[in-house]
């Protein structure tokens, strides 16, 4: 991460000081607890997703280009969301287009060179 990037972190501990709900049951935030909770081995880095930079839209921007086929918009689960991704034999965005299933599912297959349905 260079000097002056972004970087979220999200996890699913409501207690950590500063963390804000974004979803049910996945938070946002709450750095410094975040750190002394490691550091003080109540938590593991693995109970944490960081993400290095970060997108920004006019307003409508995002909507447009949901509708445009720019993005895919989808309800997940809290477990899929905080799956630790490292290391799985199937990518995460492969296992979550699949389990949209339809074309989705179609797109996430033919990325990857899977031809079976």
């Amino acid at each position: 991460v260079s000097q002056g990037e972004v970087v979220n972190l999200i996890h699913g501990h409501k207690s950590l000081d500063g963390a804000q709900e974004i979803v049910p049951g996945i938070y946002c935030g709450g750095e410094r607890d975040a750190i002394r909770a490691v550091r003080d081995d109540q938590l593991t880095s693995s109970d944490f997703r960081f993400f290095a930079g970060c997108m920004v839209w006019q307003p409508g921007q995002l909507a447009e280009e949901i509708a445009g086929g720019g993005w895919i918009s989808a309800a997940s689960s809290r477990s899929l969301v905080l799956k630790q991704c490292l290391g799985l034999p199937t990518p995460l965005w492969k296992e979550a287009m699949e389990l949209m299933g339809g074309e989705y599912g179609a797109t996430a297959r033919g990325v990857y060179g899977d031809t079976k349905p």
